[in-house]
């Protein structure tokens, strides 16, 4: 039978320290992700072995929300501040992070997979023309750039892009968001309640999730009318753009990625640069900060520069500076800070010439794509992205570019300078404190004094810098003009006055923020979704004080002729995927058993109403072959989808009869708390329902009485599942988390410092495949019974 399975406990884990609030399987891997209710978070393997865990902080951050990419490669957790973190998988380097002025209470990720197959492709061709940033030869001293810095993982999410489509949903303030590509703000808007918008009432968001046909968006709130009931109300938001224009979208997408990474990559390397440039002052500062006090507090007008060029140049040194130079700056302090100073440019130099010169170069190339793209205004003009934007990003970055290469001449001539002034003073000092001096002493330093002035002894800098100023005469272009689209290719405007922070940090962030930014202040769509045709149908409306329902989503994909669920996935079956929706209305007035409620929508319906393919509900009475008023009355503690097929339940019952368990895990006060798994085939209760019509919007599915004003196909527990379908728990749960794929379930009991994950075994009875093609046959005589009607 449907639901049968053999479940062998793998591994019992008791967290001592920290309460687990959020569990959460991958939907590719075997890895569990936990929430502590300290705000740490950790990934575990199926037998609890632990992976990583992120840092705790001083201050913890409560966790609200955590889901996984579709892919499994990335996880993603909300937190009551407002921030969203992205992690990677395999290691929990945070990759990026979102920030909103309230608490997140909704995270939803989503591959949108219903893209024509001609407009598909495998993502960027970068890595044709640019080599992976690991290859290239970094400054070994400098920790910062080995294989595990934040540079080596932001170079790997370069290249490991892979062509999909992704969007990342967050609810925060009222206001639904969706990201593109886990980046690019894809829409907005601020959610409101269809039926009742006259009311001013608080409104919760329960859960948002595309539909398998990806054709609209289902909205499922939580809010109090105007009589003071507690109402449940299904939205669906059309979005049918999201389907046409998903190649469009994706590109859009992949590339505001690929320049985010680029441009985090450049504030790292600049960062380096920063670091190098601090050891160097500092190695300095810390030699002549005392020795300036003290010439400063006796002359105000005194210049360190002034009289370390006139003894560099002219030969003069007074008597304090002959004695820093003997007593303080020493010939082995020298050497020591001549080695620092040098390979602090040494780094500088290799940051420039490799690091930051071919980050440049492609985020050059991938903001040239998008021009090129913004240009072809049939097919990007929806998405309210201005080419001049883009090239005015274009302009920026070689501007930027032409300052990377002068501050790596800077940095190369400075090298070779240096080199020798260290070496001139270091004999310089060996001279000047009377000791005895090497042989090649005269190439360092001549003797006698030279009275020259200095505008004649740099003279040959001077006119170097006066002819490469001709040079920009010569092309007659202004800062204004070079700013249009009609400048020359491959002339960039250039600011003298422009440092290298404020290019990087300043001018390319606004113009990447003026790029991809809102087209308008308020809510926008970018011609992806149709909020404005919004349908609502009301799921349930009572007296009951505000509860919180147990709901989920679950995309139906059709059957294939093959067993292996891979093929259930393929695009060109798009058209006949439907989604199924389970929810929990509250116990009733008079404490009759639970109930759940189980609807298939139509595929691709867009009418005026929410169409139902079918809908039922199931009573929580009785387990077979028990009495459930000796027993007690089941409570729907919580339950997920286990595949199309199966809903798993995890039911608790309160007994009079004490239980004797041995186990030293087992609260005291949880002995009179009966658990179990239970596997409840839909499917069969689907096929034999009925579709409903709702015809009026306003009227529920279901009231507090525990009745149905739409007459639902109601079916009891206990004439659903056998004992097969059932296995009891050592203690009392709260919450389970299911991998269907991976035939897994872990299950948090009471107290949520104690887990178990169970392995599942389904036995393989000869006549499986005559009951697959039985259930097969009853779902297209169904569906041949509704097309004739």
């Amino acid at each position: 039978m449907v639901g049968e399975y053999s479940y062998c406990p793998v591994e019992t884990k008791q967290h001592l320290k920290n309460k687990v609030a959020l569990c959460s399987w991958s939907p590719k891997t075997d890895l569990i992700a936990l929430g502590l209710c300290n705000g740490v978070i950790s990934v575990h393997r199926y037998k609890m072995v632990c992976i990583w865990e992120s840092p705790a902080t001083s201050d913890p951050d409560d966790i609200t929300q955590l889901v996984w990419r579709p892919d499994g490669k990335s996880l993603a957790c909300a937190y009551r501040s407002g921030r969203v973190c992205l992690f990677l998988a395999n290691d929990g380097f945070v990759y990026q992070e979102l920030h909103f002025a309230d608490a997140v209470t909704h995270l939803s990720w989503t591959t949108i997979d219903c893209i024509p197959e001609q407009t598909r492709n495998d993502g960027t061709n970068a890595a044709t023309f640019f080599p992976d940033l690991n290859c290239l030869n970094t400054v070994e001293s400098d920790s910062s750039l080995n294989s595990g810095s934040d540079m080596s993982k932001f170079s790997q999410l370069l290249s490991n892009l892979d062509g999909s489509l992704t969007i990342l949903t967050i609810y925060s303030c009222n206001t639904l968001h969706f990201y593109g590509c886990d980046s690019f703000e894809l829409a907005r808007w601020h959610v409101k309640p269809s039926l009742f918008t006259e009311q001013d009432s608080k409104l919760e968001l329960l859960g948002c999730r595309f539909s398998a046909c990806q054709r609209y968006l289902l909205i499922l709130y939580r809010w109090l009318n105007m009589n003071g009931e507690t109402c449940l109300e299904l939205q669906r938001i059309p979005c049918d753009g999201l389907v046409k224009l998903g190649a469009q979208v994706r590109e859009i997408s992949l590339l505001h990625s690929s320049i985010r990474i680029c441009k985090e990559l450049l504030d790292k390397s600049f960062g380096q640069i920063c670091t190098s440039w601090e050891d160097t002052i500092l190695e300095m500062d810390v030699k002549f900060t005392k020795y300036a006090r003290e010439r400063l507090s006796r002359n105000k007008n005194w210049s360190l520069c002034v009289e370390l060029l006139e003894f560099i140049l002219f030969g003069n040194c007074p008597a304090s500076l002959r004695k820093f130079l003997v007593e303080d700056w020493t010939a082995s302090s020298l050497k020591r800070t001549g080695t620092a100073t040098l390979k602090a440019y040494e780094s500088i130099k290799t940051i420039c010439f490799q690091q930051l010169q071919l980050t440049l170069q492609r985020l050059l190339f991938h903001s040239s794509i998008l021009l090129g793209k913004l240009r072809d205004t049939q097919r990007y003009e929806p998405f309210g992205i201005s080419a001049d934007s883009a090239v005015r990003l274009c302009s920026t970055v070689g501007s930027v570019l032409q300052k990377t290469q002068e501050l790596h001449l800077v940095i190369e001539k400075s090298v070779t300078h240096l080199r020798g002034f260290f070496k001139w003073i270091y004999v310089a000092i060996l001279k000047l404190s009377g000791r005895v001096l090497p042989d090649d002493f005269p190439q360092y330093i001549r003797p006698g004094e030279v009275r020259k002035p200095l505008e004649l002894v740099v003279a040959n800098s001077l006119k170097d810098n006066a002819d490469r100023a001709k040079l920009r005469n010569l092309v007659n272009l202004s800062e204004e003009k070079l700013r249009t689209t009609a400048f020359p290719v491959g002339l960039f405007p250039y600011c003298s006055r422009a440092t290298l922070a404020d290019l990087i940090q300043k001018s390319l962030q606004n113009d990447i923020d003026s790029l991809f930014g809102p087209p308008t202040a308020g809510d926008f769509s970018r011609s992806c979704f149709a909020f404005e045709d919004t349908v609502s149908q009301l799921l349930y409306c009572g007296s009951t004080t505000q509860f919180d329902p147990t709901w989920a989503f679950y995309p139906l994909f059709p059957v294939s002729t093959t067993v292996d669920t891979k093929f259930r996935t393929s695009v060109s079956d798009t058209a006949r995927r439907s989604t199924l929706f389970a929810w929990s209305p509250p116990r009733a007035v008079d404490g009759s058993a639970d109930a759940l409620v189980l609807m298939e929508f139509e595929t691709g319906s867009l009418n005026l109403e929410i169409s139902l393919k079918r809908t039922a509900a199931v009573r929580l009475d009785a387990f077979p072959n028990t009495l459930s008023s000796k027993d007690g009355s089941y409570r729907l503690q919580d339950f997920e989808f286990f595949t199309s097929e199966l809903l798993i339940l995890l039911l608790c019952r309160s007994t009079n009869e004490r239980e004797t368990v041995s186990d030293s895990y087992l609260p005291a006060g949880d002995v009179n708390t009966t658990s179990w798994i239970i596997m409840l085939p839909i499917q069969n209760i689907l096929v034999s329902s009925e579709a409903i019509d709702l015809a009026n919007s306003s009227t529920p599915l279901w009231t507090s009485a525990g009745t149905s004003p739409s007459l639902l196909s109601c079916h009891n527990l206990s004439e659903l599942i056998t004992p097969a379908n059932m296995e009891s728990l050592p203690w009392e749960a709260v919450k389970l988390a299911t991998n269907g794929d991976r035939s897994i379930v872990f299950v948090l009991f009471k107290g949520r410092c104690l887990c178990r994950v169970y392995l599942l075994e389904r036995p393989e009875p000869d006549d499986a495949g005559i009951v697959q093609d039985n259930l097969e046959e009853q779902r297209m005589e169904t569906e041949a019974v509704e097309t004739t009607a």
